[in-house]
């Protein structure tokens, strides 16, 4: 569809008004801002549309590096400094971008980049299996911003994978949390046993779909082909 979303309508008007004419900033606020609604709907628990959408610009502008000075913000929102201030604190909150340690800058630390993949998997997982126990309202409490769930979700990765991770740099960050952290890196085992089986399951279905196909046309060498490419995927 060529309609614009609801998102970039909120958006264009403040972006307009700060000047942001970067195609990556307008769409990583975007982004943002169906986030933010997602995680606590589009009533006025984090200030005016217009408030969360200069947030989650002002957020995206500082994701690509470009300059977007807290006062013209401010204006743009048209709430005073202390509201503004305080919607940007729940927001980063909200988004988990409190941290500047996420498994991206912890990877690149721990010499163990290969392994950022599974890892997001995993803590986007885990995350999941948390919210899902929470009621609505509470969902938007979750903060797994703090570098110890990104550390857990990486070993958890790593030992899958078997890759070596600097664990003098794990030790220094995590600061006599280590109870704490095995017992994440436990629960983010299961998170992984669950990512494992639902790919198994997806191959099974896939393969019971070629079954299906090839019992209709008989290519019995489609078959052959597509179950090279199951094992492999």
């Amino acid at each position: 569809s060529n309609y614009p979303m609801v998102e970039e309508l909120v958006l264009r008007p403040p972006a307009r008004r700060l000047g942001i004419r970067s195609r990556p900033v307008f769409d990583r606020a975007v982004e943002l801002l169906r986030l933010v609604d997602l995680k606590c709907g589009q009533g006025t628990q984090v200030s005016s549309n217009n408030c969360r959408a200069v947030v989650c610009l002002e957020l995206a502008a500082a994701e690509n590096s470009e300059r977007l000075s807290r006062a013209d913000a401010v204006r743009a929102s048209g709430q005073k400094k202390k509201v503004y201030e305080s919607a940007y604190q729940t927001i980063e909150k909200v988004l988990g971008l409190r941290s500047r340690l996420g498994i991206h800058e912890l990877a690149v630390q721990c010499g163990c980049s290969e392994v950022r993949e599974l890892a997001q998997s995993i803590m986007t997982k885990y995350e999941e299996n948390v919210k899902a126990k929470l009621s609505a309202d509470r969902r938007c409490d979750v903060d797994l911003s703090k570098p110890i769930f990104a550390i857990a979700a990486l070993q958890t990765a790593a030992r899958k994978q078997k890759v070596r991770i600097d664990k003098k740099i794990l030790q220094s960050l995590i600061s006599g949390q280590c109870a704490a952290l095995t017992k994440l890196t436990s629960e983010m085992k299961g998170c992984l046993k669950q990512i494992d089986d639902e790919r198994q399951e997806k191959r099974s279905c896939q393969m019971l779909d070629l079954l299906e196909d090839v019992s209709s046309d008989g290519d019995l060498g489609t078959l052959l082909t597509h179950l090279c490419l199951c094992s492999v995927g």
